[in-house]
């Protein structure tokens, strides 16, 4: 049976991304080996319902901190092998990338929306990054690494075997 596995940063709350990769994991899983992976966890939160009857690992490692989780599993993700990963984040792209790169592994996107700590204008990046802390930390890295973050997630984008998006603004 062909793995599959759908990469995305955190599990935490459950939004409307957080749905759509819980859907795509019930329709897979009828006829695949479907694995949810999140660098972060949240195993008894409202999100972990969603995925209920579903198999799901983390590939974050070494701190229990979701910030610096996220940032680590960018550098360094604990990741199983598959036939397939579907990617729903930046840091998960470039993390299929190097499967593909490295173990001739194919993978898709699925954009929700582009990476906007990357993308947005630095006005809006400001507004954006009020949130939460995590945003603040993506605002910082957007600021002092954007130069090379943002050819790196065109880059990944571009060398998907697939690219899947939700709406005209994310083309």
């Amino acid at each position: 049976m062909k793995k599959i596995i759908l990469l995305y940063d955190f599990l935490k709350e459950p939004g409307g991304l957080e749905r759509v990769i819980a859907m795509q994991a019930q329709c897979l899983q009828k006829k695949y080996e479907t694995i949810s992976s999140f660098a972060f966890l949240e195993l008894h939160g409202e999100a972990s319902k969603l995925f209920q009857g579903s198999n799901f690992v983390t590939h974050g490692r070494f701190f229990r901190d979701i910030n610096l989780r996220i940032m680590v599993s960018f550098l360094f993700p604990r990741i199983e092998r598959a036939d397939l990963y579907i990617s729903h984040s930046f840091i998960c792209s470039t993390i299929a990338y190097r499967q593909k790169l490295f173990h001739n592994i194919p993978y898709f996107i699925y954009l929700h929306h582009p990476p906007l700590f990357l993308h947005l204008s630095s006005r809006e990046r400001r507004v954006w990054s009020k949130a939460s802390l995590y945003r603040r930390i993506a605002f910082f890295i957007g600021v002092l690494g954007g130069f090379l973050l943002r050819p790196l997630d065109r880059f990944v984008v571009k060398h998907a075997d697939q690219v899947f998006v939700n709406s005209d603004y994310t083309k």
